[in-house]
């Protein structure tokens, strides 16, 4: 069951643990259970309650609330659980306990004789593309800025007046490309490094580090799963690292901003992620805008989309 309706999400299991990720096939997200069956005393009995998912915070932005069966190359299996929430289940296929058949093994040599075979023709990916990423990135970029001076002037304007709305690239250059190619580059690995996903490491997405990001790391363990306090750590170190380039770079305005990540699907939906912040509506005439767009490819056309919004005041 999803918000949006009946809907089928891809999941990967480990062989050998009750590790499950669950992935959003729309919009490439990333969701992690791991989940442990947790025991009670009753009077001089040990019962069982349930499943439990030991993430120190539970995935609670898994927009996947109940899963009714799985299926693989092999067969259905419906899920006959107490519970159908994907944090208190258990995804031990193999327990016909927990999760029902929905073909015996008799029906199975039935019907498949010769063993099932795909009649479909094996799936090709493509590979990412770094020089459509780059375009959408320099699109964006210009198409949120544009839509940020036209939504303050038809919106703001005709309320409270004639607010400027400037956008100082050149002035703040250096402190721009240090967002772009060190903050938001590490936040891209973070993000699947909070899912434990894996699929990122310190350096990174793409694998690369320059003196800076080695300078940001060194300090790191290299361990890939992080407990939630070491990724309030990481988060909190980021952000100092940013106000001691303010300061390196002498900018005394005083910096309100923060990083949005989405899949990237139209200069539209992006430009609706920005302006549901409200940071568009501030009514001061004395705001410089900065918006700062950073593209990362993934295969098959997927682009995670970083958008750094902030605003430069006076104190």
């Amino acid at each position: 069951l999803h918000p949006e309706g009946n809907t089928l999400y891809v999941m990967r299991k480990a062989v050998n643990s009750n590790y499950v990720q669950v992935w959003n096939p729309q919009t490439a997200e990333c969701f992690v259970f791991q989940n442990q069956q947790v025991f009670k005393r009753l009077f001089c009995f040990t019962v069982s309650s349930g499943f439990q998912n030991l993430n120190d915070v539970d995935d609670e932005a898994c927009p996947l609330k109940q899963i009714f069966c799985v299926f693989d190359q092999h067969n259905v299996y419906v899920n006959i659980q107490q519970s159908d929430s994907p944090s208190e289940i258990s995804f031990n296929i193999e327990d016909q306990n927990l999760w029902e058949p929905f073909l015996t093994q008799d029906q199975l040599t039935t019907f498949y004789p010769k063993g099932q075979v795909s009649i479909q023709s094996e799936i090709q990916f493509d590979p990412a593309d770094p020089e459509r990423a780059k375009l959408v990135q320099e699109q964006l970029e210009r198409f949120i800025e544009d839509s940020i001076q036209d939504y303050r002037k038809s919106k703001i304007d005709k309320l409270n007046g004639p607010f400027t709305t400037m956008f100082s690239k050149q002035r703040y250059a250096q402190m721009s490309s240090y967002i772009r190619d060190i903050i938001l580059q590490n936040l891209e690995g973070f993000k699947y490094r909070i899912r434990q996903s894996g699929m990122a490491k310190m350096q990174g997405v793409n694998g690369e580090q320059n003196e800076e990001q080695v300078q940001l790391n060194q300090d790191q363990d290299n361990e890939v799963v992080w407990d939630y306090q070491e990724s309030l750590k990481y988060i909190y170190q980021q952000q100092q690292e940013l106000m001691k380039k303010k300061q390196q770079y002498k900018i005394s305005k005083q910096i309100y901003g923060f990083p949005l990540n989405f899949t990237f699907i139209d200069n539209e939906k992006a430009w609706d992620e920005v302006k549901a912040t409200g940071i568009a509506d501030i009514t001061s005439d004395e705001l410089e805008f900065l918006c700062i767009v950073k593209c990362f490819p993934y295969p098959h056309y997927i682009i995670s989309t970083w958008v750094f919004v902030a605003v430069l005041y006076q104190q």
